[in-house]
């Protein structure tokens, strides 16, 4: 008897890297790789899309990403935020945790850094496709922040297809000396497989070459080209959104 094929279920992506224009480094350690490696998060149910995760408001140190700013190890007035999925996937959603530091009652609340308002681009090799301009709601800075979850599939009627996720940030919340931060950003998704005719046609190409006595490097099969349209992004909150952003 013959079985269907189970459809893959979206669950959150794991091993993701993340990059920034500037970071801040030792002793504060607020670099990019924080806003993607769970760090300062309660646990889950393993989806993004469940508000069950709640982000830390203190000590942003090993927690959260934050720019130099307008000096604090360097200048960076256009600051990007790049993460790098590993793979290309179908991206179902994303929540983001905006830069959540406020240390009550000892100090000034902070979340002014967080991002407000950024262009999104993704692509299936880098960033270069932009979805258009979003605005993220403004961190809570208390210790039971469960972010902002964009519902890509409930709102736009499908995934993103894509490996790289880019915010070309143009403001914050009102925060001091230009800086800009986010606590965590998580993704839902499943794994694009490569394709079964490419694979099947390499291995093939791999033996006849072994069986001719080829000294010739197997070449590789040809980058995976995506036919799946990139919607656009929206979100719970309803933010602002274009196909077509002006990047500064």
């Amino acid at each position: 008897m013959a079985c269907s094929p189970t459809a893959a279920v979206a669950a959150i992506i794991t091993g993701e890297t993340a990059t920034a224009s500037s970071q801040i480094g030792a002793p504060f350690n607020r670099v990019a790789s924080h806003a993607v490696d769970n760090s300062g998060l309660s646990g889950g149910d393993n989806l993004a899309s469940t508000a069950d995760q709640t982000h830390v408001r203190f000590p942003p140190n090993s927690t959260m990403w934050l720019s130099t700013g307008n000096g604090f190890g360097g200048v960076d007035p256009n600051p990007t935020f790049t993460v790098d999925l590993g793979a290309v996937y179908d991206v179902t959603g994303v929540r983001v945790f905006n830069y959540n530091e406020f240390n009550e009652p000892n100090g000034p609340d902070l979340t002014g850094r967080g991002v407000q308002a950024a262009n999104v681009l993704v692509g299936q090799t880098a960033p270069t496709t932009p979805l258009g301009p979003i605005t993220l709601a403004k961190a809570t800075g208390l210790a039971n922040y469960t972010g902002q979850y964009f519902d890509l599939v409930a709102l736009t009627g499908g995934p993103v297809r894509t490996r790289f996720f880019e915010l070309d940030i143009q403001s914050n919340w009102g925060g001091d000396n230009s800086f800009y931060g986010l606590s965590e950003l998580q993704f839902d998704g499943t794994l694009v497989p490569e394709p079964a005719g490419l694979t099947m046609l390499a291995a093939a190409g791999f033996l006849l070459a072994g069986a001719a006595g080829s000294n010739r490097a197997w070449p590789g099969h040809p980058p995976f080209i995506a036919v799946v349209a990139e919607p656009v992004i929206a979100a719970e909150s309803s933010p602002s959104l274009s196909l077509s952003p002006t990047r500064r």
